[in-house]
């Protein structure tokens, strides 16, 4: 991160989006162990001889296992990276502490139906509050591709929400951009 932006750029990496990469990179790992499926050999209905049959079986017998060393391999490393970005990533951020304040913004936000969110968590409302509190003296920057925080009319899909944008122009006169 810090070879990628300027000194001047503080990460806002919150408890909430710390827990949804914790959750989504233990999805990434069973996604991928579960993609390659182990192809089921029966020779018994083949017409070949007992030699090929039994070489058939053992190649088969071979690949699930180098398969399933990759699967454990794979895992091993994707949770290894992702504790190290984890790590990096807190040490980088500002601080931001979750309180009950936010979440009960957030969840009244939820209730009122404004943007961003969806309907089962307060993530991104929480995420939202965040960026309310603690980041309105900064021009900042959002980086995501989730369309909750886009502006539906927009096509470029570039530009935030409106309701996200009328928010914070009444509470700063700092910019924000939207990147996905």
């Amino acid at each position: 991160f810090k070879e990628l932006v300027p000194e001047k750029v503080e990460l806002i990496f919150p408890q909430i989006t710390q827990e949804e990469f914790v959750r989504k990179l233990s999805t990434v790992v069973i996604n991928f162990i579960d993609l390659p499926k182990n192809p089921p050999v029966d020779v018994s209905y083949a017409n070949v001889d007992t030699k090929t049959k039994d070489k058939i079986e053992k190649l088969h017998k071979e690949y699930r296992k180098e398969l399933t060393n990759l699967k454990s391999h794979y895992s091993k490393s994707i949770k290894e990276y992702g504790n190290k970005l984890l790590k990096d990533y807190r040490k980088l951020a500002k601080k931001t502490p979750e309180t009950n304040a936010l979440i009960t913004r957030a969840q009244n936000r939820k209730l009122k139906g404004n943007p961003p969110g969806k309907k089962n968590h307060i993530g991104d409302e929480l995420v939202w509050e965040t960026i309310l509190k603690y980041c309105a003296d900064d021009d900042i920057s959002i980086i995501s591709k989730d369309p909750d925080w886009r502006d539906v009319r927009d096509k470029s899909n570039l530009k935030i929400h409106t309701f996200l944008k009328y928010e914070w122009k009444n509470l700063t006169r700092k910019n924000i951009v939207l990147y996905n």
